[in-house]
């Protein structure tokens, strides 16, 4: 079955607690009977919130393609040039990323690359537990520590 609605150039606010977090997509989907929201090209300015020092907190998330069930176990996976910049300036770009509600926990299954502030980096893949900022790096990790600005390697 098709979906229940379709929407295209979407823009969405969403304001919880006094925090305001903004949306796009270029088509969204829903099938509300099976509890899920489908959406191409999107992005999303996450709200900005008190975070724990050691979190580099992410500001903005963009993919190809998200899928959202809804329910007991919200999930949220998207697919396609994922892109995540943190509230830091650090970008990581890669295939794909799956956050966990209920466990609060983001992973990829593809490699991913990374640049921030003195360092970029490959590896295979990552577990961030949002609550904490801890992030796990997976499998063959290289790390390349770059010089101050002005300062010639």
């Amino acid at each position: 079955p098709g979906p229940e609605l379709v929407l295209r150039d979407v823009r969405v606010t969403r304001l919880a607690d006094g925090v305001v977090g903004r949306g796009h997509a270029e088509e969204l989907r829903v099938y509300r009977a099976e509890g899920l929201v489908e959406a191409d090209a999107p992005w999303a300015e996450l709200p900005g919130r008190p975070e724990p020092a050691a979190s580099r907190g992410a500001e903005r998330m963009s993919a190809a393609s998200a899928r959202l069930s809804l329910g007991e176990h919200a999930r949220l996976d998207a697919a396609g040039g994922v892109r995540l910049v943190t509230a830091l300036g650090d970008v990581v770009d890669g295939a794909d990323a799956h956050y966990a509600a209920d466990a609060r926990t983001l992973t990829t299954s593809h490699p991913v690359r990374a640049r921030g502030p003195g360092y970029r980096l490959d590896a295979d893949g990552l577990t961030a537990q949002v609550d904490t900022g801890e992030v796990r790096l997976e499998g063959g990790v290289h790390v390349v520590g770059l010089p101050p600005l002005g300062v010639a390697p």
